[in-house]
């Protein structure tokens, strides 16, 4: 609050993800996916690191490792998106906290919810 923040919220979180705290961990994951075949992306990928863009190989493979002790730019990166064109999220896995923190962002943007298997039958 003294820095200009108008709240804060204690997170139960089960460790120091997204966080310097995770330094070591980055760096033993950047060793691990050295040895991943990740290939050129056909669709760019956007990174939570940098909410940037990237075709290339090397490049996701260097922010999925980073990504283990960095701040996510999960907003950054749909603003980013819904201002590239995107009008339409899938949220893939149970609930749909993403979806209403997208409409959140912009309540134009279609955010589908696939939950289950049969959710899949109705697309």
């Amino acid at each position: 609050e003294t820095k200009g923040a108008k709240r804060s919220i204690r997170l139960e979180v089960s460790g120091g993800f997204h966080s310097i705290l995770m330094h070591e961990a980055s760096i033993r994951l950047a060793k691990e996916l050295t040895q991943v075949k990740i290939s050129e992306a056909k669709i760019p990928v956007i990174s939570n690191v940098d909410a940037r863009p990237t075709n290339l190989a090397d490049e996701i493979r260097e922010k999925l490792a980073k990504q283990v002790e960095s701040s996510v730019l999960w907003e950054d990166s749909v603003r980013f998106m819904i201002k590239e064109g995107v009008s339409k999220f899938f949220e893939i896995g149970p609930g749909k906290i993403l979806k209403g923190l997208i409409r959140k962002i912009d309540p134009n943007v279609e955010v589908i919810t696939i939950e289950k298997i049969e959710d899949l039958d109705n697309l």
